[in-house]
């Protein structure tokens, strides 16, 4: 009974069996090439996957379990994750791009005009991109993408279709095209409406919610819907809130509930609940009212 979704954080480990074997990445400096792994590896956590302090987090945890804990050790501990029987890798073969719910679509980052119905294509494989307008025939198609491309991982060919579907698009911090790294907000990322268009598409295949990660929101989960309770979003990453308490988001057919725990800017804590039901909710909150 639990469906695992693959984050960008999660594929984005797949690079360093390559880019930790001579293959520099295009952000690194001209003298990365004379860098010893563990030099690349910091780099690589650092500068081009947001994890600043990941290379000493995992010695201290090598220590912590009483293993070895130099340099080396450490960049063969992160390679280890990633052979085909280490825990990153196992936990990616068993977890998928997106994942239906009867009338609840759950995305790692989210769905825009840019991802929806295409399967990306893996040039290097020579596969096309898909193109379709039929929901389950588009998460098929995913699935299918996502493991071809652990497949060719594994065997030691091509992967760099998977690698550039989590990651922002080149030159920019945005890549709307993927439901792994695409995020359906603002500039300063407070979460917006799907467009209209894409909203009725989803619903005319029985889709009425949608539950997104990804894209920081705060405290507790942040759900919007439109005047006509076409769509329900629910922006559930609230891995920058001001505690170390996860919020609850539980679906049980057309109810939804949400419960956290909110810090005010006075530091009152405040216990946070609110439930919604399609069938018969008025309630005006979480309604976009101008749209």
């Amino acid at each position: 009974q639990v469906v695992l979704l693959a984050g960008n954080r999660d594929i984005n480990k797949l690079r360093l069996a390559r880019e930790l074997s001579g293959e520099t990445h295009r952000r690194a400096p001209p003298e990365a090439s004379g860098w010893s792994r563990p030099e690349m590896l910091r780099f690589l956590l650092e500068h081009t996957m947001g994890a600043k302090g990941a290379f000493e987090h995992r010695r201290a945890e090598l220590m912590r379990d009483g293993g070895k804990a130099t340099d080396a050790d450490v960049v063969e501990s992160y390679l280890a994750d990633i052979t085909p029987d280490g825990p990153l890798f196992t936990y990616l073969s068993m977890a998928r791009l997106a994942f239906r719910a009867g009338v609840t679509l759950f995305v790692h980052g989210g769905v825009t005009d840019a991802s929806f119905g295409v399967v990306p294509a893996a040039p290097s494989r020579g596969v096309p991109a898909l193109r379709t307008t039929d929901l389950d025939a588009w998460l098929s198609g995913l699935e299918t993408f996502y493991r071809d491309e652990l497949s060719a991982f594994v065997d030691g060919g091509p992967y760099d279709a998977l690698v550039a579907y989590q990651a922002p698009v080149s030159g920019t911090r945005l890549n709307q095209a993927s439901v792994v790294y695409g995020r359906p907000a603002d500039d300063l990322n407070n979460p917006v409406l799907l467009p209209a268009g894409l909203r009725e598409a989803l619903a005319s295949q029985g889709i009425f919610r949608v539950i997104m990660g990804h894209t920081p929101v705060g405290d507790v989960p942040c759900v919007l819907r439109d005047r006509n309770r076409t769509l329900e979003q629910v922006s559930a990453d609230c891995s920058r809130g001001r505690h170390d308490d996860a919020p609850c988001v539980l679906v049980r057919g057309d109810v939804l509930e949400v419960r956290g725990v909110a810090i005010l800017d006075d530091g009152e804590r405040v216990d946070h609940s609110a439930m919604f039901d399609a069938r018969v909710d008025a309630s005006p909150l979480g309604t976009v009212l101008a749209n």
